[in-house]
Parts: structure tokens; sequence; C-alpha cells
């Protein structure tokens, strides 16, 4: 019988980041999967659409993965392997009841203008929420990729707590 130093139930990116990060520490390591694929929520998927067409299922939470402490830690093992981030300027959209497409860009000017081509002055509201956001996004994307009760979290809600005080803290969480 073969003796694990960690068993890790499920293969999401979160036990995939998990079970690489032990084993680069020596640690003997089993993921146990009930699907036939492994990845979790991401994955790519040949068979949505048309022949000749992939998609990544669930993509949305590939910038929360390519953005955390477990991708830069083990982005060099992935690079010698040949995994390969590539983005697009335009990566999603939808279509609109009314037959149109909306469409998300990675630049903020394209996506003001999308927001204002689909309801005017709403192009403007986004930059102003886009920019607030991005001067607390080191608050915001550190709590999204922290234990909040470790020290590591404390950390962060005395920083909230430094720049917005007891209500603009508890807001912002």
């Amino acid at each position: 019988m073969v003796a694990y130093d960690a068993v890790l139930v499920g293969s999401g990116i979160n036990s995939l980041a998990c079970a690489a990060l032990l084993t680069q520490q020596g640690w003997r390591v089993a993921v146990l999967e009930r699907e036939e694929r492994i990845g979790g929520c991401i994955y790519t998927s040949d068979d949505l659409t048309l022949p000749g067409f992939t998609h990544e299922v669930m993509a949305s939470w590939h910038p929360l993965w390519t953005g955390g402490a477990a991708y830069a830690e083990l982005k060099p093992e992935l690079d010698r392997r040949g995994v390969e981030y590539v983005n697009t300027d335009l990566p999603t959209g939808s279509t609109t009841p009314g037959g149109d497409a909306a469409f998300v860009w990675t630049s903020l000017d394209e996506n003001v203008a999308e927001m204002d081509r689909h309801a005017p002055g709403d192009g403007a509201a986004w930059e102003s929420f886009f920019n607030g956001f991005m001067g607390n996004a080191d608050l915001a994307f550190g709590l999204l990729g922290t234990e909040l009760w470790s020290t590591a979290g404390l950390g962060l809600g005395q920083k909230a707590f430094r720049r917005f005080g007891r209500r603009g803290s508890l807001a912002f969480m």
C-alpha cells in the first residue's frame, strides 16, 4: 500500500496547485477526482459547439489564478513544461435580448466606449468605479488570495482600517 503525506479530494485549480507545491517540497501527494477529467471549473472543451473550436469553460477564473501567489511560484516549472497563457484584447462578449452583442475588452477606453454604445453615460460611471477600484486593488486582490483568518488576512484588515476607517473598511469588505 502506498503511503501519502497528503490526500487532496477534487482536482480543481486549488487542489492541483496545492499538490504541485507540496510535491516540490518532497511530499507524496494523491489527488482524488470523481470526474473523468481533472481541472474542476477550469478546463478546455472541444465538444461544446462546432468541430475545430475549443472553449475555455469557466475561463473567468484564469485571471485570479495567474494573478495569484501559487501561479507565481509555479510559473518557472510551468514554463519549462511549455504552459503558456495567451490572452486577447477581446476576452468575452454576450448577446443581448435585442439581438445585439456587448463585449468586454482588456482596455479601459474600449470598455467605456462599449458601455456608452449600449447606455450613454454608463461608460463614465464605469470609468469612475474602475479607477476607484484600481486605487484599492492591492486590498481587493489581497483579500481574494488570502485566508482571512491568517496573519496575512489580519494585515490586510489593518491596512483597510487605516485606509478607510471603521465604517469604510466594513463597506469595502
